[in-house]
């Protein structure tokens, strides 16, 4: 068996060089007819199907004209090749906002201020024991701000958010009876779900109307609420709450 190009029975295997998905990424470089060379990377064969095309001389393409449309099923602004919906990172756009701007600004005393109330929600510490308390924890942290708005998020089927949602996980549906229910023993598990978020969301519109936040709403001049996209604006008077819904 010596000198034999068959491979021995015992002989080890030779590592197999398997192709990931990755391979079948073209990467293919177009010239422009002003002379400038476009680099461009794509799954599939279709880069290189264009790039055959664009060399016919009986019927050319425009390079420029050609990549002023989208070469994907789907815009990638819009979504994914693999059909997962494109979520824009809007905090990349405070940095651009905030590059002009002095580093001391004074905080007007009569500003409106907007609270993200996820955001809120999610950086809670030393939580109270029920609900009814974690809403009011929320509002004492509100009213020292003497005008706000309080805005929660929406929670749409089939949106760009909810499919994000869904690659990250969420938990199990947890039944809020009422403002006496007991928060759950993990409480940043619980808003994972979309469910449980629209009815703290919910509760928290509920529990903010009634008398208990009578004396702290009195603390603050301007208090409006937006739950599923609709706004409430509270007012304090005599001991009782009044809630205004915004007509849109």
């Amino acid at each position: 068996m010596n000198g034999s190009s068959e491979a021995l029975f015992f002989e080890p295997i030779k590592r197999q060089k398997l192709k990931t998905m990755e391979a079948s990424n073209k990467v293919v470089k177009l010239t422009a007819s002003q002379g400038k060379v476009v680099q461009y990377r794509e799954q599939s064969d279709l880069a290189f199907m264009l790039l055959v095309k664009s060399q016919h001389l009986y019927e050319p393409l425009d390079i420029d004209e050609l990549m002023r449309y989208s070469l994907t099923p789907v815009p990638h602004s819009l979504g994914t090749a693999d059909g997962y919906f494109n979520k824009t990172n809007k905090a990349a756009m405070f940095h651009y906002l905030m590059e002009d701007a002095p580093e001391d600004v004074p905080y007007p005393k009569d500003a409106l201020y907007i609270q993200d109330g996820n955001a809120l929600l999610h950086a809670l510490t030393n939580l109270p024991p029920t609900f009814r308390d974690i809403c009011l924890q929320v509002l004492d942290q509100m009213v020292a701000k003497n005008n706000f708005i309080f805005s929660t998020d929406s929670y749409q089927a089939d949106s760009i958010k909810a499919q994000e949602r869904l690659r990250r996980g969420f938990s199990q549906r947890y039944i809020i009876d009422g403002p006496a229910t007991r928060k759950p023993s993990d409480f940043r598990l619980f808003l994972t779900n979309e469910d449980n978020k629209t009815q703290l969301c919910h509760l928290l519109l509920r529990v903010w109307g009634s008398k208990a936040a009578a004396s702290r709403l009195e603390r603050s001049r301007t208090a409006v609420v937006v739950v599923e996209g609709r706004a409430y604006q509270l007012d304090s008077s005599d001991g009782d709450v009044s809630i205004h819904k915004f007509i849109s």
